[in-house]
């Protein structure tokens, strides 16, 4: 508190600047208008309590319509209060369970859902279910080797399987370290936008993108390359199954690769991968020593 919560108060203060979290309470506070008649709020599973209550206070009086679309897999921040804590009585009988697959195929939803297993769900969420995929295509591919080989490798695949005129693709990593992305894919010719903490996607021809996994939740792409998943960019968590940060890690990873519709590369450097590759079902991949 003394050393970062406090002085972080502080500042705001002194430059007047508010964050997320003071414009939640301001709204939860006061209403824009007369209310709106229907809401919908999507990622709902990482909304604060504030958050939830400026959008209870932004419905109008009488005859409203709230539909929260959420699922509990998905969520990346913890939560420490419940639907009753924010004014909320939420029953089975108001919830209804998307099941249909739209985005993967059954191959990424498979490889997505060994990363999850033994990971306990509840009635909020849903494991990526591959029995109701409507498409089908090629196993994902997991490179082992050197960074710049799985580079070389990422390249050379986008050249060879992506129609850039009208298929996307991101380059995505837990920390956003992607110097040597930007050496290659430039020195290939590859034009590249980098979108995280971005609201849109920014206007140009570029169609390879650049993100952190946290910052590409609720987009998708027809490829996505998870590259250089070595311990290093991968150790906050602890070591023992059901560690909390452990499993959101998890969960934050297959969350990744379900971003994807055509295509996973995921690439690692063999003695120095990430806790996550022990999750990934072999049986649910193509390996590649690159």
């Amino acid at each position: 508190m003394d050393e970062v919560i406090l002085p972080y108060m502080a500042w705001k203060s002194d430059e007047g600047l508010p964050d997320w979290n003071d414009i939640a309470v301001e709204l939860s506070r006061q209403r824009l208008g007369r209310g709106y008649d229907v809401v919908v709020a999507d990622e709902v599973q990482d909304f604060s309590a504030n958050q939830l209550r400026a959008v209870q206070r932004q419905m109008a009086d009488v005859n409203f319509s709230v539909t929260f679309v959420l699922d509990q897999v998905q969520q990346i921040y913890a939560r420490g209060f419940t639907w009753q804590e924010v004014g909320l009585q939420i029953t089975a009988r108001d919830t209804v369970r998307l099941t249909q697959n739209h985005r993967n195929t059954v191959e990424i939803a498979q490889f997505a859902r060994s990363i999850l297993r033994d990971i306990d769900v509840s009635e909020e969420g849903t494991i990526p279910d591959f029995s109701r995929c409507i498409t089908s295509g090629r196993k994902p591919i997991v490179v082992r080797g050197k960074f710049q080989s799985q580079l070389d490798f990422a390249i050379n695949y986008i050249a060879n399987n992506v129609d850039g005129e009208n298929e996307s693709v991101a380059f995505l990593h837990p920390k956003g370290w992607f110097n040597f992305v930007k050496d290659g894919l430039s020195a290939a010719g590859l034009g590249w936008v980098e979108i995280t903490r971005e609201s849109e996607w920014p206007q140009g021809d570029e169609y390879i993108a650049l993100s952190t996994l946290h910052s590409a939740k609720g987009l998708e792409f027809d490829h996505v390359f998870l590259l250089g998943l070595n311990e290093q960019v991968t150790r906050e968590h602890g070591d023992e199954e059901g560690d909390t940060q452990l499993e959101t890690l998890r969960k934050l990873f297959a969350m990744a690769v379900g971003r994807a519709k055509k295509s996973v590369i995921v690439g690692y450097k063999p003695g120095e991968e990430s806790v996550l590759i022990q999750y990934i079902d072999p049986a649910t991949y193509e390996e590649v020593n690159a």
